[in-house]
């Protein structure tokens, strides 16, 4: 997913995606390419864990059993983040890419 990594990318030293041998960087386009496909792709998008999703589904046919499982999904995701807060108390480095505050939701990912 190239919205992680706009911060490397600025660096055609670094991570072009092409260069010419024996060139310490990579080729002006190459390095124009990624810089453009990071900036692109690296916006902010909705997260997992920080929204409510049961709006989604008011009016809707059966909202009800929606309604309780989106609830059900959304105490999952609250289980997850203890587990996953917990675990990273005893890290040098936190590990939060699985962590539903900062997954992206829907085709974002």
């Amino acid at each position: 997913h190239m919205g992680h990594v706009a911060d490397l990318m600025r660096d055609p030293e670094l991570t072009s995606p092409s260069w010419l041998e024996g060139q310490r960087a990579g080729q002006p386009r190459q390095a124009m390419q990624a810089a453009l496909i990071a900036a692109t792709t690296g916006y902010t998008n909705p997260k997992l864990g920080k929204n409510s999703w049961g709006f989604m589904f008011e009016g809707m046919e059966e909202a009800g059993r929606i309604q309780k499982a989106t609830a059900n999904f959304e105490a999952n995701l609250d289980n997850l983040k203890k587990v996953i807060d917990s675990r990273n108390l005893g890290r040098k480095i936190p590990y939060f890419d699985m962590h539903p505050d900062f997954v992206d939701c829907s085709v974002a990912v």
